[in-house]
């Protein structure tokens, strides 16, 4: 993380750690192992786990087989391949 980014009172870090994790997936469709996302992120491997498994329930990753992710969005034309809703609980709806 940017060091200006790190001393802004205003930044929610957990919001930066999941675009860091969103941003390791290069291209669409890419499949990554929790060990890639670790390593492209440099983020800890509890800190990946937990997150790659938020946007998972949240419907913004799957899970494409045991051990690899893919990335539910499109980057280059910023469309969702799904599109999850949350209630104010913060429940998936659909």
């Amino acid at each position: 993380m940017k060091a200006h980014l790190t001393r802004d009172p205003y930044l929610v870090k957990s919001v930066v750690h999941v675009l860091t994790i969103m941003n390791a997936f290069q291209t669409p469709g890419d499949l990554l192992r929790l060990r890639d996302v670790v390593e492209r992120t440099g983020l800890g491997k509890c800190t990946c786990f937990r997150l790659l498994y938020t946007l998972q329930i949240c419907g913004f990753a799957e899970k494409a087989d045991q051990n690899r992710y893919r990335l539910l969005l499109d980057k280059k034309s910023r469309e969702w391949s799904t599109y999850p809703t949350l209630d104010a609980k913060g429940s998936v709806g659909a």
